[in-house]
């Protein structure tokens, strides 16, 4: 019980959720346990504890009856494991959490569930973007906590696609992802990247950019740059020139998406096709487009006005470019 488990944010949407769907009042409740984490203030959570039992009694008393279940204190392991199987929609609005295992517990409570049972029909995970499962559970709807009109589009979104075949294949999916990825498996696949991104004694390395575009760029030793002077000198002697320029970052622009076995970022399956087991990123996609009729327009030109060739480099297809 922390303010930064968005306990306070997910009873706000709730209510609007509430007022704006009148005909669920009384047909839903929203059930929230909260327990006091070790690492935290015994009185700075029961103090918390207390001021959310009382909006939950205001929202309630608001509708008349109890749309809140608003509990405190230590649940049990089969307990909780119990109201996470036979919850409807599980609503995670953590504003910051790094590895938020509720989530996870969801799925295991329902993975010995065959895909088309009444329960697995009936079982939707909102997460919170701000929470580190949300980059791995694919199948769930992603969602800013403190937006709370995005969280209420969200919550009747889920409740649309309870009984769904829909939502059947995204609990599915998730489930076989938790499933088959154990917590030895994430370690290796952590230690795998701390080892690929270590410094290599035989490399030299130079940094640039500046904030989101700073970048750190590997060279080998015997990597030397380029005089300018010397290049433009050699471009006027020769009677012959062969121009290559990149089509992907040069010519047009691209963005890089990379997807791992243990986490990538949000996007649909047929975007992202399932990596090597090992860990590595084996699946480096480039969504680009082609260079635009300006550009084009402007290499036409230019060789129309020199005798020099032109050449585009390009890891998309000739379909696309």
């Amino acid at each position: 019980c922390d303010r930064l488990s968005g306990i306070g944010l997910k009873f706000r949407a709730w209510r609007l959720f509430l007022e704006q769907h009148p005909n669920v009042v009384g047909r839903a409740v929203l059930r929230q346990h909260a327990y006091v984490p070790k690492t935290h203030s015994v009185t700075l959570a029961y103090k918390l504890a207390s001021e959310l039992t009382q909006i939950a009694e205001a929202i309630n008393e608001q509708f008349g009856c109890e749309v809140i279940h608003f509990e405190s204190g230590p649940l049990s392991a089969v307990d909780r494991m119990a109201l996470l199987r036979v919850a409807d929609v599980l609503l995670d609005t953590s504003v910051k959490s790094g590895l938020n295992l509720v989530p996870f517990e969801y799925y295991v409570a329902r993975a010995a569930l065959p895909p088309t049972s009444p329960t697995n029909l009936r079982g939707a995970v909102i997460c919170s973007e701000f929470s580190g499962c949300s980059r791995v559970l694919i199948g769930s709807l992603s969602v800013n906590p403190w937006n709370t009109d995005k969280l209420v589009v969200a919550i009747q979104d889920a409740k649309h696609m309870l009984g769904t075949p829909e939502l059947a294949e995204r609990l599915y999916r998730d489930t076989a992802y938790v499933s088959s990825h154990s917590l030895l498996s994430w370690a290796e696949d952590f230690l795998c990247d701390l080892r690929r991104a270590r410094k290599k004694a035989e490399m030299m390395y130079i940094t640039y950019g500046f904030g989101a575009n700073f970048r750190l760029m590997g060279l080998s030793e015997d990597f030397q740059r380029l005089d300018h002077d010397e290049i433009l000198a050699a471009y006027k002697r020769a009677k012959f020139r062969v121009l290559f320029l990149d089509n992907e970052g040069t010519l047009c622009s691209t963005s890089y998406i990379s997807r791992n076995a243990y986490g990538s970022p949000r996007a649909s399956p047929a975007e992202f096709p399932s990596s090597s087991s090992e860990g590595e990123l084996s699946n480096l996609h480039m969504h680009g487009s082609p260079p635009s009729e300006k550009v084009l327009q402007m290499l036409r030109s230019a060789c129309l006005a020199y005798t020099s060739p032109y050449v585009a480099l390009s890891g998309l297809s000739a379909e696309i470019l």
